[in-house]
C-alpha cells in the first residue's frame, strides 16, 4: 500500500472506547468489533464515571460505546463532563427506559443487550455517515436559554408500542392520572405512559414550559397571553390553558427572554 493509501486508511478508521460497568461484560462487544468491523480500533475502556472521563480526554476517540449503568453514577454523568460533546455516542445497555433520554444527548443509536450483529452494523454505519452534534449546556439561566434536546423528534412509549413524533407538531401535553396526552396540530393526539415530569425534563428547555401541574406548552404555538391574576395562554387552534399562580412569575420571565416574545 502506498503512503497516501495508508494515510487515507488511517483517516477512515474509527477510534473507539467502551465504558461499561465491568470489563468482562464487554467481551462480546469487543469480539464482534474485532471480527466484523476492521475499521473500528478499540483504543481504551473504563468502568467508572471518573475513569471514563479521563480515558476520553486522554485518547480523544471518535466513538464511545456507553452503558447507562456504570460505577460512580451513570453514562450520562460521563457525557455531562463534555460541553460540547465532540465524539459520537452509541449506548449499549440492558435497560431500555433511558432510550428517550439518550435522544437528549444526541446519541446515534441505543442498542439493547444481548447485542444483535445487524443492529451493531447499522450503528457503525451511522457513525460513518453522520457528524457528531455538540451537546449544548442543559442548565437553564435567564440570561442564556439553550436547548436541552438537539433533535427534532421524540419517541413516545404507550400501551400500543412506540410512536415517533416531531416536536414542532406538539401544541401542549396534558397530564391524566397515570398517563399523558400529547395534543398535536391537525387535531391529532398521542397517549404516552410516562409522567408529565419525565417529558418536562426531556423536551427542549428553550421551547417548552410547564405552566401548570397538568400542562406543558409549546411556546412557539402561543398566539395570545393574558396576564390576569392567574393568567391564561391561547394556543394555535384556539385552545386556552390556565397558568398556575405560582408559576406565573417564572413563566413571564421565560417569555421575556425569548427573542420572539411578541405576544399580547
Amino acid at each position: 500500500m502506498s503512503i497516501y493509501g495508508h494515510l487515507l486508511n488511517l483517516q477512515t478508521m474509527i477510534r473507539a472506547v467502551i465504558i461499561e460497568n465491568r470489563y468482562d461484560r464487554n467481551d462480546l462487544l469487543k469480539k464482534m468489533l474485532q471480527t466484523y468491523f476492521k475499521e473500528v480500533i478499540l483504543v481504551g475502556n473504563a468502568t467508572r464515571v471518573s475513569s471514563g472521563i479521563e480515558v476520553i480526554k486522554a485518547l480523544q476517540p471518535s466513538l464511545v460505546f456507553l452503558d447507562t449503568h456504570i460505577s460512580e453514577g451513570n453514562g450520562f454523568d460521563v457525557l455531562d463532563a463534555f460541553n460540547p460533546v465532540r465524539f459520537k455516542i452509541v449506548f449499549v445497555t440492558r435497560d431500555e427506559k433511558y432510550a428517550l433520554k439518550a435522544i437528549k444527548y444526541s446519541a446515534l443509536d441505543y442498542l439493547l443487550k444481548p447485542i444483535i450483529l445487524d443492529e451493531l452494523r447499522l450503528a457503525i454505519k451511522k457513525t460513518q455517515l453522520k457528524s457528531p452534534r455538540p451537546k449544548e449546556d442543559s442548565h437553564f439561566s435567564e440570561e442564556n436559554l439553550t436547548p436541552r434536546n438537539t433533535t427534532n423528534q421524540i419517541i413516545l412509549s404507550g400501551h400500543k408500542g412506540l410512536n415517533i413524533i416531531n416536536i414542532e407538531h406538539i401544541l401542549y401535553i396534558e397530564a391524566q392520572r397515570s398517563y399523558v396526552i400529547f395534543h398535536l396540530n391537525k387535531n391529532q393526539n398521542r397517549i404516552a405512559s410516562n409522567a408529565l415530569s419525565f417529558y418536562e425534563d426531556l423536551l427542549p428547555i428553550h421551547k417548552f414550559f410547564r405552566i401548570h401541574k397538568s400542562y406543558i406548552i409549546n411556546c412557539d404555538q402561543i398566539i395570545q397571553l393574558e396576564k390576569g391574576r392567574g393568567g391564561m395562554v391561547k394556543l394555535i387552534g384556539g385552545r386556552e390553558l390556565p397558568i398556575a399562580i405560582r408559576r406565573k412569575t417564572s413563566f413571564l420571565k421565560f417569555i421575556n427572554n425569548r427573542s420572539s416574545s411578541n405576544y399580547i
